[in-house]
């Protein structure tokens, strides 16, 4: 609302990292799985691709044309068990405690969330709605007389669903118009946009 003053508080922190499948994503609608804990998140990093052209004319530049491409993820997290692993990546569930790393079919598409901590104790809430997540890298290190903890980095890239070109959803408990309930349903479901019903209805 005009006039109405908007905290700004830098983050201190990243939890409830959260991940469900995308089961539907075409013109008539979509749906996803429920959703899913990813244990112990470290640290969170998104970056936008942008691609730009600039318009010369008269000998100066003139007009700037812009296009959002990818989102490219990079999430660490305290350890991923190999069912979560499985599960993320398109692999047969585990059996006799054994990942069988042989993809049957593709890999599935996932919508994440998480929030990031602020200084003055309030959430940030964020959902990217359609990409893949892999686990590029895996680390170990003899043991010291210094514990050097080892975490697990997955990497991957999310892109606007094909039902309403929509790639992500951001809450911030500072906004004016932020509502409680929103907050506290945020991770029981991919969060969606509540229609609004046209004038007069």
């Amino acid at each position: 609302m005009a006039g109405e003053i908007i905290t700004i508080s830098s983050t201190v922190g990243v939890d409830s990292l959260v991940y469900a499948k995308l089961l539907k994503d075409d013109a008539s609608g979509v749906s996803y799985a429920d959703v899913k804990k990813l244990e112990g998140a470290v640290k969170v990093k998104t970056s936008k691709k942008v691609a730009s052209e600039i318009m010369w004319s008269d000998n100066k530049k003139s007009e700037i044309a812009e296009s959002d491409g990818e989102v490219e993820v990079e999430i660490e997290v305290r350890g991923l068990s190999l069912s979560a692993k499985a599960d993320i990546e398109g692999y047969p569930e585990v059996t006799d405690g054994v990942l069988d790393e042989k993809r049957e079919g593709e890999k599935p598409y996932l919508a994440i969330g998480w929030r990031f901590l602020k200084g003055n104790g309030k959430y940030r809430y964020v959902w990217l709605l359609k990409g893949k997540l892999s686990q590029e890298e895996e680390e170990g290190e003899t043991k010291k007389d210094k514990p050097n903890f080892q975490t697990t980095k997955l990497k991957g890239s999310f892109i606007e669903r094909d039902f309403d070109d929509r790639p992500k959803f951001t809450a911030d408990a500072d906004e004016p118009t932020f509502t409680k309930s929103v907050g506290d349903n945020w991770f029981k479901k991919v969060y969606e946009k509540t229609a609004t019903p046209p004038a007069g209805k």
